[in-house]
């Protein structure tokens, strides 16, 4: 650590620099319509100042280092407390950490230590982490050795793309200006996320800048403040511009947009700022910036928060209507993209014909030296009776509303049940007929009847049906039994019908159903699913066409 004692006896810089430190905002996005397999949380926070935090002694002794250590570990264990390591999240910390480097390595070599996925580690850097230096250049110089150290992406006017595999992969400002407008598009198109990332600095502040001693020597004129500025607003100017209809972006930078633009919010992205020390939160149809996990000088609610990011994406979002001519990666890429598993293992498999009408898409196969055209089902191929891909185009959302009239009650009541589930702990995943509880632990909504049926299954065939859900959770999923009777008894008229026909059941005793007619049902419906989840035609019945009406689900469904 450092040889004098400036860190110790630091008091808080008496420039105008920091605005009131409200009450943190407690404000969390509703869980109950999180899903972790097509979605993922960005956990946030700024300011945390942990130079202001730590409890100082006034000299320094030989237990100096291990007494600094202690306290930054219980800071790092905090933070990571509770974390939803299913999505491989995302952490955002928009900059003024600490105004130590020292400090900083230390906080960021602890926390790598704890975030399971520390490339996903994102860091701008705040006016406090340039006190120490003489140049902005020279502060991003140290920080990005560092930060290349411990695998944490540091976004000093950068760009991340992530990958295929949601890894991010960063692009400097001199190549995102000089990339070609359709290169920019594509790769942010093929791309769950996209993060843009600055200091951003305060050219357009007339209060709070460069003349207030906001960077200490780092930055020292307006002039100098004003160059800066336009670093990162000239590429966030061409992403605006390039980039515009996209939803998939996120900009993150420790001074707000108005420090920095000119330009209004873009209303599809979502924006992360710190440094204002004023905890707010605006999700509307014109913004939604993220500022309310400020800690400030004297914050010491040491929790991250977060909003939902889509992990899916459609490479064909800005194809016209009609009937397009794919390759077979592509057609993979598509479903990788949407977030549809599927195993494509045919050869036999020439082109692909892909139909977009009114945002649904469906997919016909050709064979090779044949003529002949399949369903395509993911990766598999359905026979079918007409062979004119015209036909398919003109009768696409006729067939669809045919079948979503239908299926949507049923679908809506599952929704309800997984909204429901996730209340009281559980996945609630829904998966054709089935709304999970967990891996082993699930909830059968018969579409014949409407009864439902809980039970555990180690395997398809290994099931154990149980009188009631109250009963699964006692025997299963006793850390959820608790909470459960907290959601019965704070229950909504709306849902007094739901958590009555939970309790009620007709068998006394857990019975083993080796059959497996629920997976087959299930399998049907999950091909409906694709449709509400997707708008993806996952199933072609000619019959449907001619029919007057379409009974997919029985009349005794329980909503």
């Amino acid at each position: 650590m450092t040889k004098n004692n400036e860190l110790l006896l630091f008091k808080p810089s008496l420039i105008n620099e920091s605005h009131t430190n409200t009450e943190l905002v407690d404000y969390f996005f509703d869980d109950a319509s999180y899903d972790k397999h097509s979605q993922r949380k960005i956990y946030y926070i700024s300011d945390l100042h942990i130079d202001h935090k730590l409890k100082r002694k006034k000299f320094f002794n030989k237990n100096e280092t291990e007494y600094l250590n202690q306290q930054i570990d219980e800071i790092v264990t905090r933070l990571c407390c509770n974390i939803d390591w299913h999505s491989y999240p995302y952490l955002l910390i928009a900059g003024d950490t600490s105004f130590s480097y020292e400090i900083n390595e230390l906080f960021y070599t602890k926390l790598v230590e704890k975030w399971m996925t520390k490339r996903r580690i994102v860091v701008v850097l705040g006016n406090h982490e340039l006190w120490e230096h003489s140049s902005v250049e020279e502060a991003e110089t140290k920080y990005s050795e560092l930060f290349k150290r411990l695998e944490i992406t540091f976004l000093d006017n950068k760009l991340l793309i992530a990958d295929k595999y949601g890894w991010p992969v960063c692009y400097t400002s001199e190549e995102i200006i000089n990339m070609a407008d359709a290169e920019l598009k594509e790769k942010c198109l093929r791309s769950s996320l996209c993060i843009l990332g600055g200091t951003g600095f305060s050219a357009l502040n007339t209060e709070l800048n460069a003349d207030s001693n906001l960077y200490r020597k780092a930055v020292v004129s307006r002039e100098e403040e004003k160059a800066q500025t336009k670093k990162f607003s000239k590429i966030y100017d061409k992403m605006f511009d390039v980039c515009e209809e996209l939803n998939n972006i996120i900009i993150m930078t420790h001074m707000p947009k108005e420090d920095w633009s000119e330009k209004h919010y873009n209303p599809k992205w979502k924006y992360v700022n710190g440094h204002t020390h004023k905890n707010q939160l605006y999700y509307s149809e014109e913004k939604k910036v993220f500022s309310n996990n400020q800690l400030g000088y004297t914050g010491k609610h040491f929790t991250l928060k977060y909003f939902f990011a889509d992990k899916a994406y459609d490479i064909y979002k800005f194809y016209p209507d009609g009937i397009h001519t794919i390759s077979v990666y592509e057609y993979i890429q598509f479903n990788y993209g949407m977030n549809i598993q599927m195993d494509y293992k045919r050869s036999d498999i020439e082109c692909i014909y892909m139909i977009k009408r009114e945002g649904m898409y469906m997919f016909l196969g050709k064979k090779c030296n044949s003529n002949k055209l399949y369903f395509m089902e993911g990766g598999k191929t359905r026979k079918i009776a007409v062979q004119d891909v015209e036909y398919y185009f003109e009768n696409i959302i006729f067939y669809i509303e045919k079948i979503k009239e239908p299926y949507e009650i049923y679908y809506n009541f599952l929704k309800e049940l997984s909204a429901f589930v996730k209340q009281f702990g559980g996945e609630g995943t829904i998966h054709g007929a089935i709304v999970d509880i967990d891996f082993f632990n699930h909830i059968y909504v018969n579409p014949l009847d409407g009864t439902i049926s809980f039970y555990y299954a180690t395997s398809i065939v290994d099931k154990y049906l149980y009188p009631n859900l109250k009963k699964l959770l006692k025997a299963k999923r006793k850390d959820l039994l608790h909470r459960y009777i907290k959601c019965i008894e704070s229950t909504t008229e709306n849902t007094a019908s739901l958590i009555r026909t939970m309790d009620s059941g007709a068998i006394s005793l857990p019975q083993s159903v080796p059959e497996t007619d629920i997976y087959r049902m299930s399998n049907l419906l999950r091909k409906f699913q694709y449709i509400h989840e997707k708008s993806v035609l996952r199933v072609w019945d000619e019959e449907f066409i001619n029919k007057e009406k379409i009974n997919l689900i029985g009349q005794n469904t329980p909503i």
